[in-house]
């Protein structure tokens, strides 16, 4: 607003008079006066911010409240929009306001609507308290574990999560059988293999398919699979769908494997054609055969 009254000043070298150009000051001056009013450089209380949302529930405007409270028009619209919701904490009540509503598979908009925060504010609570659907209820459980102390690993532990997870055991199956969450074993998992991801397993993929085929969203996908972040998922599915990843079964390369991989290839077969004969994802085939032209050289 500020910027837009001064781009309406006559520029320095104009042929306006004298009392022309002290009118413009004048105007200019009266509407700075008007947008950032002297508010003394007072904190604001919680009984402003209950004074802003209350006068805004009422519709009032920015520049009704800005008198009652003493304030500057830009300060009364800054207090209503962001700081007021942000500063505000979330009370045993607004909490069960908040289950009650995310139960109600309402959106996060409707939700800040009814709750008069905004959506950021709606977005970190839900995270932060671990809101969930009912329905996600038992995978968020499963995921979370919020009262789960840490322990450390011990050596059969370990030795377990290599056996379990080189067979293609889920990733919720390991979880359950060594009593930890899924992130403990997905992040032990990285840390023991130094790998960057977990590889997907058969029943993981069988799982993914099913969902999408019964015509479920990706987001309620997510709450089934949180282990998984989205992107993964929708990856996941693509290369499923387009074929360039067969359903696969976690276990090593075998010999007769291998030699099956050079035979297709020296009969001209493509990659993608040995992969789904193989049930082998195209980059894994990829792989064997680099590694095999490396060794014949």
């Amino acid at each position: 607003m500020l910027c837009f009254k001064l781009r309406r000043l006559p520029s320095i070298g104009s042929s306006y008079s004298g009392a022309s150009k002290n009118w413009a000051i004048d105007s200019l001056l009266h509407q700075s006066r008007r947008w950032i009013a002297n508010s003394g450089g007072r904190r604001w209380t919680s009984e402003e911010y209950a004074a802003v949302r209350n006068l805004r529930s009422e519709g009032k405007t920015a520049k009704e409240i800005a008198p009652l409270l003493g304030r500057s028009i830009a300060s009364i619209w800054q207090c209503s929009t962001c700081r007021a919701s942000r500063r505000r904490l979330w009370s045993e009540e607004d909490l069960r306001k908040l289950h009650a509503l995310v139960a109600q598979a309402m959106s996060t908009e409707a939700i800040a609507d009814a709750l008069g925060r905004s959506e950021q504010s709606i977005a970190r609570a839900i995270h932060k308290y671990r809101v969930a659907a009912p329905e996600a209820q038992d995978s968020h459980r499963l995921f979370v574990r919020p009262r789960a102390k840490r322990k450390p690993w011990s050596q059969y532990e370990l030795r377990k999560l290599r056996e379990l997870l080189r067979t293609g055991t889920s990733v919720e199956e390991v979880a359950e059988a060594l009593s930890r969450s899924v992130m403990s074993v997905v992040g032990r998992s990285r840390t023991d293999s130094g790998q960057n991801a977990v590889r997907f397993g058969l029943e993981e993929d069988q799982k993914l398919l099913e969902m999408r085929a019964a015509g479920m969203k990706w987001k309620q996908i997510h709450n089934r699979m949180p282990h998984r972040t989205m992107p993964a998922l929708i990856q996941r599915y693509a290369r499923l769908m387009a074929g360039t990843e067969a359903l696969r079964d976690g276990e090593r390369w075998s010999r007769e494997d291998l030699e099956e991989v050079r035979r297709l290839k020296a009969e001209g077969l493509p990659r993608r054609e040995i992969a789904l004969r193989l049930k082998r994802s195209r980059q894994a085939i990829s792989r064997v055969c680099d590694q095999y032209w490396k060794q014949k050289q």
